[in-house]
């Protein structure tokens, strides 16, 4: 993973009262302690409510103040209780937001997958791309049902850029996008041996995960960004069902959610140069059946313990199989969709979550047994 710091400032309030006993470096703000900053504290536990440390001089923590840190994995917590034993430090906290410990600050921080993020996550890439083949995997197999797919590659690696600024202890505009281009080539064989429904969605590959270490002037922001590919059957097969289908498809895309305090949110989605086509299916079925396939890229951020903010580009196929009145017929939709989600409590406590899905472009084509 390559990473570009675009900007960090921040101003900081310096604390009007230091804590008797306690060395002010490290203490951004009356009540912010940047645990980082004090080599003889660190976190022994960080549990749902619960933190504990050590430390090797006095404590630097009262009830009230607002911890962050870049240990196990990043935490911002405010302590609601305290209790001390010789060098242990155990508290009762609660989550908080940077809203709460930045008074103005900038945070932006950009993230772009390699073909080692690949690598690491296990995964066999062909040569030095982030091209993966998926020919011979099974999505799904049990209850007389089996969609494998047959051949296939897929190659996406988008960028996601994440950023904040701040005043006066409020949130004033965020920003999230992803931005790549997504490459797929499927024929998926779907058999089935009896009357049934059909909805599943499941992990292709192991999650791709690239960490985030960025900070806001002093104070560390830490988390992970996450790639993953759902893949997805939702149908209906009237009887002995048997279907092999297929499509590449090939789309730049776009997907932008912002929100400005006093404008709200504004989404922007751009599916630029989309480029599909349908392979010619092959099938046999008793009566008819209608059938989605999708597989969708999924870029998620999580900072601290929170995991609220994501976008996705879904490329689908979509089979219509008729049979009565003859010749039967096979229609084929090719399409690629959009969305994102975002909940803000880890920038804001006081900012509103939101979601929103966009239909993009498609094409389609019929063939029937008369050809």
């Amino acid at each position: 993973m390559k990473r570009l710091n675009l900007a960090v400032v921040a101003m900081l309030v310096v604390a009007s009262a230091v804590m008797i006993g306690c060395p002010d470096n490290g203490v951004i703000k009356d009540g912010l302690v940047i645990v980082d900053d004090f080599p003889l504290l660190r976190v022994t536990a960080l549990l749902e409510g619960f933190m504990s440390f050590w430390t090797g001089a006095d404590s630097p923590l009262q009830v009230g103040d607002i911890v962050v840190g870049s240990d196990q994995g990043g935490f911002l917590r405010r302590l609601l209780a305290l209790g001390e034993n010789l060098h242990e430090i155990f508290a009762e906290t609660e989550f908080a937001s940077l809203s709460e410990a930045v008074e103005d600050g900038l945070m932006a921080d950009s993230v772009y997958y390699t073909p080692q993020d690949f690598i690491d996550a296990g995964l066999s890439v062909e040569g030095n791309s982030t091209l993966l083949d998926l020919s011979g995997t099974d999505i799904y197999r049990g209850y007389g049902v089996a969609v494998t797919i047959q051949n296939g590659t897929l190659n996406c690696a988008p960028q996601i850029y994440l950023g904040a600024t701040w005043d006066n202890h409020r949130l004033s505009t965020f920003d999230m996008d992803m931005n790549g281009v997504v490459t797929l080539n499927l024929d998926v064989r779907v058999a089935v041996d009896n009357q049934t429904p059909l909805s599943f969605e499941t992990d292709l590959i192991p999650p791709i995960t690239a960490p985030i270490a960025t900070s806001i002037g002093p104070i560390p922001v830490v988390g992970a960004a996450r790639l993953r590919f759902p893949v997805g059957v939702v149908g209906y097969f009237e009887g002995d069902t048997y279907i092999q289908a297929g499509f590449d498809v090939t789309d730049a895309f776009s997907v932008d959610a912002s929100w400005t305090r006093g404008a709200g949110w504004e989404k922007e989605i751009d599916l630029f140069d989309f480029a599909a086509n349908g392979h010619k299916p092959t099938w046999s079925v008793e009566i008819g059946a209608t059938a989605t396939l999708y597989i969708r890229v999924v870029g998620e951020v999580s900072l601290y313990e929170s995991a609220e903010i994501g976008a996705w580009v879904k490329p689908y196929l979509t089979a219509d199989v008729s049979v009565v009145p003859a010749p039967q017929t096979f229609g084929l939709t090719l399409g690629v969709d959009a969305g994102a989600w975002y909940g803000l409590s880890i920038f804001d406590f006081q900012i509103l979550g939101d979601s929103f899905t966009w239909n993009g472009p498609s094409q389609s084509w019929e063939w029937s047994t008369a050809d």
